[in-house]
C-alpha cells in the first residue's frame, strides 16, 4: 500500500483544511516505505512569534511570524482590540504557510480578508469597528492596548479551530517619558518630556474638532526626544463649550508657558495640527511670535466655524485691484484676495456714482490718488504696493506701474500693454492709442462678434509709440495669457513686453500661457464667460476658451498670482 503523508494525517485526524480543524495538533508524518506501511509521528505545535517580543510603542513595527503549521496550509489571522470604552475594533487576512510550514508577514502576501497584498502592518491599520461611525482613539496614555492577535486552520469564511493566539501590548509611554497636568492662567493642557537630561526641542500638539483633551500624539512623540504639549482648546475642564468665538491669546499663552518651561530649548516652539487644530495651527504661525515650524496635516487655510479673534491683526501688504471695460464696482476678487491677507482696493474709474458715465480717456492723476490712498492707510505695510488688473484694468495696471512710483509688483491678465481706443494722460506725457478697424470683425457661425483681429497692425514692434513704457516699472510684472483669447491676441502682445523690458536691458518678465483659455480669466470655479454683450461695441462678442481648460488655468492662475504678491510684497500676518 502506497499512501501520501497528507492522506495519512488527514486519515487520522492530525491535519484538517476542513471545518473542523486542529489546535496545537501533531503536524507533518516522517513516513517509512515498505509493506505493510509503518510511520512515525512528529508533533508540531503552532507558535506565534512576535519580533521584538513584549511591549512596544504604537508607533512602531511589529513582524509577525507563525511557526508549526504544513507546507501551504491555508490560514486565518486576525487582530482586535477594545478601547477604553468597550468598542471592539478587528481586521483579518487569508494566508498560506511556505513550504517549510513558515508563515512570516514581512514576506507573504495577504490573499484576501480586510487587505491583500504584502502588508505587514495591516491587521493594524485594517481595523474596522464593529459598530459603524466610531473612531479608534486612545483616551488613556498610561494604559496599553492589548491586541490579540489569533490564528485559525483555513480560510474564512470556513475557519476551524484556533491553532495560536497571542496578546499583543503596544503602548504610548516611552520608558521615561515624564507626564506633566498643565493648568496654568487659562491654560489646559498635558506636557510629555523624553527622559533626562533636557533640554528638548518643544511643540505644541493640536487636533480637530471633537474637543476635549486627547494626548497620544503628544505621548508618542515626546518618546522621539521632543518636549510635547497636548493642548485643549473647547470641551474641556473650564474651557468654552463651543467653537463660535476662539481667542489667539489663549494659544499664545500655551506658547509662552512652553518657551518659558526649563525643559524646553529656544528660541522657538514648533506647531503640530489636524484638521480644524491644522487650521489653528495656521492662524498662530500667522500672528504668534516664537512659532520655529508648523506641520499642518489637513488643515483649512481659511478658518471656518466660528470666529477667531488676535489683538493688533495687520497692517497688511497692499494690492489695487482693476476690472476691465464693463464699468461701475466689482469687488468680488478684491474680497477673495484680503481674506488670503491682502489689504485689496478693488477701485472704479467709469460709471459709477459721480465718476464719468463714458469711457472718453485715461487720467492716471486719479488712480494715482488711489495709490496714495492706499500707502497712508494704517493698516497698509510697507511703502509699496501690488497691482491687479485684467483686460483694459491690466493696461491702466501697466501705465501705473510705469509711471507712478512705489508699485511693488504687478500682474496683467490678458492686457495688451497698448493705449488701445483711448489716450493715456500723466502729467505732461500722452501715450496715442493704437486703434481698431471695424472691417476686421468677422461673424461666427454662431451669429458673434469675433473681435480678436479689430486692432491696427503694431508697427515697430515693441518701439510703437503706442506701447506702454513698461521698461519704467519699478517692480516686477507677471503677465498671465489665455492662448485662446478673442478680445485680442493677448499672447502676441506679452511676448512683445518681454521684448520691450529686454530691448531695454531689464529681466525677461514671466509669463503664464493658457491652452484653451478664453479673456475672462477668473479666480477659480467661476464658470466661463464665452460670450457677452460688448460694453463698448454694443453687440455681442465671443470671449474664446473650452470649459474645462478654462477652469483649469483658472484654479492654476489664482494660485500663481497668490504666490507672486506674497513673493513681492511680503508675508501677510493674516490668513
Amino acid at each position: 500500500m502506497v499512501a501520501s503523508s497528507q492522506a495519512l494525517l488527514r486519515h487520522f485526524g492530525f491535519c484538517r483544511w476542513g471545518p473542523t480543524p486542529w489546535v496545537q495538533l501533531a503536524g507533518s508524518l516522517k513516513l517509512r516505505t515498505g509493506n505493510p506501511v509503518s510511520w512515525t509521528t512528529v508533533r508540531l505545535v503552532t507558535t506565534v512569534t512576535l519580533e521584538p517580543a513584549g511591549r512596544c510603542r504604537w508607533d512602531e513595527p511589529v513582524r509577525i511570524i507563525v511557526r508549526g503549521l504544513a507546507p501551504g496550509q491555508p490560514v486565518t489571522l486576525r487582530a482586535s482590540l477594545r478601547d477604553e470604552k468597550g468598542a471592539l475594533f478587528r481586521a483579518h487576512a487569508r494566508y498560506c504557510a511556505d513550504a517549510a510550514g513558515l508563515l512570516d508577514l514581512e514576506r507573504a502576501p495577504a490573499l484576501g480578508g480586510s487587505f491583500t497584498g504584502l502588508e505587514p502592518m495591516g491587521l493594524f491599520w485594517a481595523m474596522e469597528p464593529e459598530k459603524p461611525l466610531l473612531r479608534l482613539v486612545k483616551r488613556d496614555v498610561q494604559t496599553p492596548f492589548a491586541v490579540e492577535l489569533e490564528v485559525l486552520d483555513n480560510h474564512e469564511p470556513r475557519v476551524g479551530r484556533l491553532l495560536g493566539r497571542v496578546v499583543h501590548e503596544r503602548d504610548f509611554l516611552a520608558p521615561g517619558v515624564r507626564r506633566e497636568p498643565v493648568r496654568a492662567g487659562r491654560v489646559r493642557a498635558t506636557l510629555f518630556l523624553p527622559p533626562e537630561p533636557g533640554p528638548f526641542p518643544g511643540i505644541v500638539d493640536i487636533l480637530g474638532a471633537g474637543g476635549g483633551l486627547l494626548e497620544y500624539r503628544a505621548s508618542l512623540l515626546a518618546g522621539k526626544g521632543f518636549a510635547v504639549m497636548a493642548l485643549a482648546y473647547y470641551n474641556y475642564e473650564d474651557l468654552p463649550k463651543g467653537l463660535e468665538n476662539l481667542h489667539l491669546e489663549y494659544f499664545e499663552e500655551a506658547v509662552n508657558y512652553l518657551l518659558n518651561h526649563p525643559q524646553v530649548k529656544g528660541p522657538g516652539v514648533g506647531l503640530l495640527g489636524i484638521s480644524k487644530g491644522g487650521e489653528l495651527c495656521l492662524s498662530m504661525a500667522s500672528f504668534l511670535k516664537g512659532i520655529s515650524a508648523a506641520v499642518i496635516i489637513n488643515g483649512s487655510v481659511a478658518y471656518v466655524g466660528g470666529n477667531l479673534h488676535y489683538k493688533g491683526s495687520g497692517p497688511f501688504p497692499g494690492i489695487i485691484d482693476i476690472f476691465g471695460i464693463g464699468g461701475g464696482l466689482l469687488e468680488y476678487r478684491a474680497s477673495l484676495l484680503a481674506g488670503h491677507g491682502f489689504a485689496t482696493l478693488a477701485l472704479a474709474y467709469y460709471d459709477f456714482d459721480d465718476l464719468p458715465k463714458k469711457f472718453d480717456m485715461i487720467h492716471l492723476e486719479y488712480f494715482e490718488e488711489a495709490l496714495c490712498y492706499m500707502l497712508q492707510h494704517s493698516q497698509i505695510k510697507g511703502t509699496r504696493i501690488g497691482l491687479l488688473g485684467i483686460s483694459l484694468g491690466a493696461d491702466i495696471c501697466l501705465s501705473m506701474a510705469s509711471f507712478l512710483k512705489n508699485i511693488s509688483a504687478t500682474v496683467s491678465i490678458n492686457g495688451s500693454g497698448f493705449s488701445g481706443h483711448r489716450v493715456i494722460h500723466y502729467k505732461d506725457s500722452n501715450i496715442p492709442p493704437l486703434g481698431h478697424d471695424l472691417r476686421r470683425v468677422k461673424v461666427a457661425f454662431s451669429g458673434l462678434l469675433d473681435i480678436v483681429d479689430i486692432r491696427n497692425d503694431i508697427i515697430r514692434g515693441c518701439e510703437n509709440p503706442c506701447m506702454i513704457p513698461i521698461e519704467k516699472a519699478q517692480g516686477p510684472i507677471l503677465f498671465i495669457v489665455g492662448q485662446d483669447d478673442h478680445n485680442w491676441r493677448s499672447e502676441l502682445y506679452a511676448q512683445i513686453a518681454s521684448e520691450r523690458l529686454q530691448a531695454h536691458g531689464k529681466e525677461k518678465p514671466q509669463i503664464i500661457s493658457y491652452p484653451g483659455t478664453g479673456h475672462y480669466i477668473e479666480p477659480p470655479y467661476f464658470p466661463m464667460c464665452p460670450a457677452s454683450l460688448h460694453k463698448l461695441l454694443d453687440k455681442p462678442v465671443m470671449w474664446g476658451g473650452e470649459p474645462r481648460a478654462h477652469s483649469k488655468a483658472q484654479v492654476d492662475a489664482w494660485k500663481e498670482i497668490l504666490t507672486f504678491f506674497t513673493k513681492h510684497l511680503g508675508p501677510s500676518p493674516k490668513l
